[in-house]
């Protein structure tokens, strides 16, 4: 049976398995603390790793009801330095530790994409991953991340991409547990700042600097891109068999590196992805 469905989950932390199977004593389950994590400083208040959990968690649920005809790429790069550990790799390693998934789960389809150092790149770089799991793409295409970032993948990323049959389910992030709730007259005006506040550093970091720079090709988002990457891996050896004999991908796969992408794109890439229907 030929595949068609992706599962995607865009990965924004590292787990640590080597602290949590050292922790005396062992927290209840895996990845629930917050010291078993490469985190960012903002991440914490959230406790985003919970949301990380979760995202997994909803993630395999989509793929085991849909087995025989889905792929779920835990997508996410080396971005620690330090760290000699992929996002993504972590997120399956946890799977695995909280039992979400067995040996038959992961020879099913459950791949990791390694590359990824952004948003953008995420969505790209697992539809390659697809391919080169299974020889050709998929037609539909689920999401599994925060609700504030839905914007950000289905109307800046996929657009870009023309690829239409899109389904994005969401968790988190939780409301913090210590916040400080001076200057308002109620937990629910506070929450609805928090929430507020959120989705303005979404768009003030994101969303808008993805709107000048499409492709990541500069700016802020270049800057961030270049920081996730502490190795400087290369992309060309693992994508080359994906790409081999169409130009198109290849072109979209470097499209980033060109100070006239906008152009490129214009003229040799849009309206011509092969997963256009």
């Amino acid at each position: 049976m030929v595949k068609t469905h992706l599962i995607m989950v865009p990965c924004h932390g590292i787990w640590d398995s080597k602290v949590y199977s050292s922790a005396n004593p062992k927290p209840a389950k895996a990845g629930e603390a917050v010291n078993e994590w490469h985190l960012a400083s903002f991440q914490i208040p959230t406790k985003d790793n919970i949301s990380f959990i979760e995202h997994a968690k909803i993630a395999i649920d989509e793929f085991k009801k849909d087995k025989d005809n889905s792929v779920l790429v835990f997508s996410g790069g080396f971005t620690k330095a330090g760290v000699e550990q992929s996002e993504s790799r972590s997120y399956f390693e946890l799977s695995r530790a909280l039992g979400l998934l067995d040996t038959e789960d992961e020879h099913a389809g459950v791949e990791c994409e390694e590359y990824a150092r952004d948003s953008y790149e995420n969505v790209l770089f697992s539809l390659l991953k697809f391919r080169k799991t299974t020889g050709s793409f998929p037609t539909k295409y689920t999401i599994v991340g925060f609700e504030f970032k839905r914007h950000r993948f289905i109307e800046q990323h996929l657009k870009v991409l023309q690829f239409t049959n899109v389904n994005y389910l969401t968790y988190g992030p939780v409301f913090p547990d210590d916040y400080d709730y001076s200057g308002y007259s109620s937990v629910q005006e506070a929450q609805d700042a928090f929430f507020k506040d959120l989705e303005g550093s979404e768009d003030r970091f994101a969303v808008q600097p993805f709107n000048e720079f499409r492709f990541g090709q500069g700016g802020s988002v270049l800057k961030k891109r270049l920081s996730r990457d502490p190795y400087s891996r290369g992309l060309e050896d693992y994508f080359t068999g994906v790409t081999a004999g169409d130009g198109i991908l290849k072109t979209l796969l470097h499209i980033g590196e060109s100070p006239d992408s906008e152009r490129v794109y214009e003229s040799e890439v849009e309206n011509k992805f092969p997963w256009i229907q």
